[in-house]
């Protein structure tokens, strides 16, 4: 399942293998830690694959959402 999860966000990354797999600017909601543990595990391995390295994406479980969301800054008005 992890492998799958990988590949999903190296597919919407637009990554082919060239370059770094760079997914520092998405944020992904696991389970558990152990879950985050195994998918940065299957990223490492792909990217390895492919003789690249990766930007790991920021990996939360659940109950860190609420402090997340509070560190967003609110969207701009339509003024500004």
């Amino acid at each position: 399942m992890p492998q799958a999860a990988a590949d999903w966000l190296a597919q919407g990354a637009n990554w082919h293998g060239q370059g770094p797999l760079a997914l520092q600017d998405r944020l992904v909601m696991v389970p558990t830690r152990q879950s985050g543990r195994r998918l940065r595990e299957a990223l490492a391995n792909l990217a390895a694959g492919a003789d690249q390295a990766v930007f790991p994406p920021r990996v939360i479980v659940p109950e860190l959402l609420p402090q997340v969301a509070a560190a967003v800054p609110a969207s701009a008005s339509r003024l500004e």
